[in-house]
């Protein structure tokens, strides 16, 4: 058994599953509708991951697409700010609820939808079980590290650093604008969702965050999928530092509980790590969900 199969066969923390349920997240960051951060660039915050976009009088560019249903309203208040139609769709990763709404957005006028090679694949395995397999919209321009786009007043790219959050993360950069869609890279003050089925890895992820918080710029306004209250869904790099701090934590304190011979019901008696309490559940559970996470990726690392 290989060590992609081992996940597969012995990943099943089912307490991650109401994020995909359709569920609010319990102390999730309240949706603000429109929001302008900076020179055309804002944020949506609907339902689901949070939507980015640029709007110019030659572009209408779109970070991910939520729900159906968010999407819906998304479509209906971007009518509001601009006569044009939505020229590019960029998935940053391939969760419901961040393509759920492909379709929608593909009707008001996305003609491309951007993503890194394996979003597709990874969206299409995701939802094979699902009522919504049949309505899925997927990406139709693939890259495999870096995409980006020129125009007069801005430029903007998606860069795919390797598996962390999932096998086909991208992080999105508004170059003069300076502001960053880590898209769920970062997941501000809340326990994240570790997706092993859809090919995550935490020392990846951690690899990722590092690599980012160097590459990227120190006063940009960067973007996260999810937010706890109190902390938004914007911040500074500071925070992907956090992120990366806390899924090192992680990692460390469950390698430390196999090596003192602890089962992962004894490991799943904590209830939080030391010098994280800023942060909290995203679901019932979803510490524990972190620790069997972190735990069977160290296990199939033993298999492989």
């Amino acid at each position: 058994m290989n060590r992609r199969e081992f996940i597969w066969k012995t990943a099943l923390i089912t307490a991650a599953g109401s994020l995909f349920s359709g569920r609010a997240w319990a102390q999730q960051a309240k949706p603000t509708g429109f929001q302008l951060l900076r020179d055309g660039v804002g944020i949506f915050t609907g339902r689901g991951g949070t939507i980015g976009w640029y709007l110019s009088d030659e572009m209408v560019i779109v970070i991910d697409s939520q729900y159906p249903s968010s999407a819906q309203k998304f479509v209906k208040e971007l009518t509001g700010h601009t006569s044009r139609k939505i020229d590019r769709l960029i998935n940053t990763h391939h969760h419901k609820d961040h393509t759920g709404g492909n379709g929608v957005l593909k009707e008001a006028g996305a003609r491309t939808i951007i993503a890194n090679e394996n979003v597709p694949r990874l969206q299409k395995a995701h939802n094979s079980t699902s009522e919504n397999a049949e309505i899925q919209t997927y990406a139709d321009r693939l890259f495999k590290s870096n995409w980006r786009m020129s125009l007069h007043k801005e430029s903007v790219s998606a860069s795919h650093y390797g598996a962390g959050h999932t096998g086909g993360d991208a992080i999105i950069h508004f170059e003069k604008a300076n502001v960053i869609h880590m898209g769920d890279l970062v997941f501000n003050r809340l326990y994240p969702f570790i997706d092993l089925k859809g090919e995550a890895t935490i020392p990846g992820w951690i690899s990722v965050l590092e690599g980012a918080a160097k590459i990227y710029p120190s006063d940009a306004i960067y973007i996260y999928g999810h937010g706890k209250e109190g902390f938004g869904v914007t911040g500074k790099r500071d925070d992907l530092l956090m992120m990366r701090d806390y899924l090192s934590a992680l990692w460390e304190t469950v390698e430390a509980d196999k090596a003192a011979g602890k089962s992962l019901d004894e490991m799943k008696e904590r209830q939080g790590l030391d010098g994280f309490s800023d942060f909290s559940g995203g679901w019932a559970g979803a510490f524990q969900a972190n620790i069997e996470a972190a735990f069977r990726e160290m296990e199939a690392e033993t298999v492989a």
